[in-house]
């Protein structure tokens, strides 16, 4: 018959030896016991209950649970809601960040015909903005260059004659043809003639027929 255990035979006589080296073979029901080779369970081992959700700090070597497993799952977002580090994915709703996000480096002027959608960086804010300043200063110095002089061949409105009000003209003033003023033939009175007031032409020639 063959032995099931090492110098253990039935019906044969055994010593102490050879009952203690067959005990050293088998796994103790208490206390840690070493186990070598595999060993194939007909039935899954039951292990004491946990339930707790595993860490990235647990036991390299422990059993865990199928309650531990679920726990854990449980925690974990489905892959179809989140957002991925690679790839191209549609985001919906508004999102709030607390600090601003970082995005690839870029700083080129933005031109017009740019993407709408695209963000953009700081450093393309401001240099697009300074190159519209650049460009409208240099648009603006030639209109002013143009409106400087036009302005300095204008005279100051205090040293010109105004067409409507009343101004006292001073100096000798020589006139390339004859002023008009308003049409006037009746002769004047000794009411109304003044040392100041000037004649018309009609005027002088109605008084020479008087004399």
């Amino acid at each position: 018959m063959a032995e099931k255990y090492s110098g253990i035979v039935k019906n044969n006589n055994i010593n102490a030896q050879d009952v203690i080296d067959a005990l050293d073979s088998k796994v103790d029901v208490t206390g840690n016991v070493t186990i070598n080779g595999v060993k194939t369970f007909a039935i899954a081992p039951v292990v004491p209950s946990k339930n707790t959700p595993l860490t990235s700090a647990g036991s390299t070597t422990a059993i865990a649970t199928e309650g531990q497993v679920n726990a854990t799952a449980a925690l974990q977002a489905d892959a179809s809601t989140v957002v991925t580090l690679d790839g191209e994915e549609p985001i919906s709703g508004q999102k709030t960040f607390l600090t601003p996000p970082v995005v690839p480096s870029k700083d080129n002027v933005i031109g017009f015909a740019t993407g709408t959608t695209v963000i953009a960086t700081e450093a393309q804010v401001y240099n697009t903005v300074a190159d519209a300043v650049e460009d409208m200063e240099t648009k603006l110095s030639g209109k002013v260059s143009l409106l400087s002089e036009g302005i300095s061949g204008k005279a100051d409105s205090s040293n010109v004659v105004d067409r409507s009000t009343a101004q006292i003209i001073n100096g000798v003033k020589t006139f390339a043809s004859s002023p008009e003023i308003p049409a006037n033939a009746a002769m004047p009175v000794a009411t109304g003639a003044t040392a100041n007031n000037i004649a018309t032409e009609a005027q002088v020639y109605k008084a020479s027929l008087w004399q």
